[in-house]
């Protein structure tokens, strides 16, 4: 993992093997943000076995799923003001994911 430059922005790379867990990756409770409330997301997943979701998740509302599927995910998402995530979550979850967020 690299940070970019604050919480939300960074690059994310990882192999998994049979993990259960989740994982909170970028973000934060504080939105005040020298480069605005836009961020552009770029994620690719490759499931092996097992399942895994890449997730946002926004204050008190229900994980937004990003992608859960083999694939690629590409799209500018405006954070709402409160705590704001984007995670991983998995299920005896083999293969890799590349995340990168600006």
């Amino acid at each position: 993992k690299e940070k970019g430059v604050d919480d939300y922005t960074g690059t994310y790379q990882a192999d998994y093997k049979g993990f259960s867990d989740t994982e909170y990756l970028f973000g934060g409770t504080s939105i005040d943000r020298e480069a605005g409330k836009e961020i552009s997301i770029t994620c690719t997943l490759e499931v092996t076995s097992g399942k895994a979701k890449v997730f946002w998740i926004s204050g008190a509302d229900e994980p937004t799923t990003l992608l859960e599927t083999t694939g690629t995910y590409n799209d500018t998402i405006t954070l709402p003001d409160g705590g704001n995530y984007i995670g991983i979550k998995c299920d005896n979850f083999t293969g890799s994911v590349e995340l990168n967020i600006e």
